[in-house]
């Protein structure tokens, strides 16, 4: 979900900023060819972006059983599954709410390590030896995930020029 919605900030700014004409702002207009690279760092993090939230996704519904291969107990998978899974959600919340506030300025940076982070903490998760591992393995992932989530609108906001303004 969290690719989809950094591929419809990206198209939402895209649709409503232009250019203002030479005469309203007294400058040149950026030429197009130096404004086309700055997307490309955009594309390649929501690729990342994508395929991070799809697998965490994916995680999710294959959770219970994984968790019985831990040796959780029969009788609380589905609590300890449910507490993993909140955790999860609660990470994301409390990193896409301070994300945008500390790293606004240095969004692609922050956006790539926080994929990188999040592709790092999937490696101790699949290698979690008992259960009570699994809880705040998957609150860092939320935390990676969640920042990575909310810095692409920062970043796709960031890819419009600087004299750039709504559309009409």
């Amino acid at each position: 979900m969290g690719g989809l919605t950094s591929l419809a900030a990206f198209g939402l700014v895209a649709l409503l900023y232009r250019d203002l004409p030479r005469a309203e702002t007294g400058q040149a207009p950026p030429a197009a060819e130096a404004s086309r690279p700055a997307a490309l760092p955009f594309w390649v993090l929501w690729g990342g972006n994508f395929s991070a939230q799809f697998a965490d996704a994916v995680f999710g519904s294959l959770l219970p059983l994984y968790l019985l291969g831990l040796r959780a107990p029969e009788e609380v998978v589905a609590t300890i599954a449910g507490v993993a899974i909140s955790v999860g959600a609660l990470g994301a919340a409390i990193a896409s709410y301070l994300a945008p506030r500390l790293f606004a300025r240095r969004a692609v940076a922050a956006m790539a390590l926080s994929l990188v982070g999040a592709a790092l903490a999937f490696g101790p998760l699949a290698m979690a030896g008992v259960w009570w591992q699994v809880p705040p393995l998957r609150a860092t992932i939320g935390a990676f995930g969640g920042t990575a989530a909310t810095l692409s609108y920062v970043l796709a906001a960031t890819l419009a020029t600087p004299g750039a303004a709504a559309g009409r």
